[in-house]
């Protein structure tokens, strides 16, 4: 008899009859921080084949370090409108941005179009504004009524080169 008691017992509490308890499970909200992206993309013609570099100097890595993006490509000569494109990965910016306009012969560029974009803020600019938005380099001679770069070599160096104003990286970084 002790035994079946000692049973009954243990079937009453174990079958507690409480009631269910449940948790209300909130969703969780992703937040994406989607990560900002410099693109250029640029539309001229040459009279040379070169190398035309994009170069990101200076983007900070942490506080005790930074790192330079270049971005070459070789360009051939073009009669009608050759376009070049890049994209210097997430969250890549400086403060200076420089586009090297090859350094193997003297050359005549005509910059049609260059599209500047970081995030949300984006330039446009076309060949009649191109000295509002970069300056230009001793090796560097622009003409504003044909709207076209010559190179030119000064002491035996060719190292033409524009360059985006800071204003200009400022608004992009906004």
């Amino acid at each position: 008899m002790k035994k079946v008691i000692v049973i009954l017992l243990i079937a009453t509490l174990a079958c507690k009859n409480e009631p269910n308890t449940t948790e209300k499970v909130q969703p969780i909200e992703v937040v994406e921080d989607t990560a900002k992206e410099l693109k250029i993309a640029m539309n001229f013609k040459t009279d040379k084949a070169d190398e035309f570099r994009l170069m990101l100097n200076n983007v900070e890595v942490d506080e005790f370090q930074r790192k330079n993006i270049h971005i070459i490509e070789k360009v051939a000569p073009t009669s009608g409108s050759d376009e070049m494109t890049a994209s210097f990965g997430a969250n890549n910016i400086s403060k200076t941005l420089h586009i090297n306009l090859g350094n193997k012969e003297e050359k005549s560029i005509e910059i049609s179009a260059v599209q500047i974009s970081y995030g949300q803020n984006s330039l446009a600019v076309d060949g009649s504004n191109l000295s509002e938005y970069f300056s230009m380099n001793k090796y560097v001679d622009f003409d504003s009524v044909s709207q076209t770069i010559k190179t030119k070599r000064i002491d035996g160096k060719h190292i033409p080169t524009i360059i985006l104003k800071r204003k200009h990286i400022n608004s992009l970084m906004q």
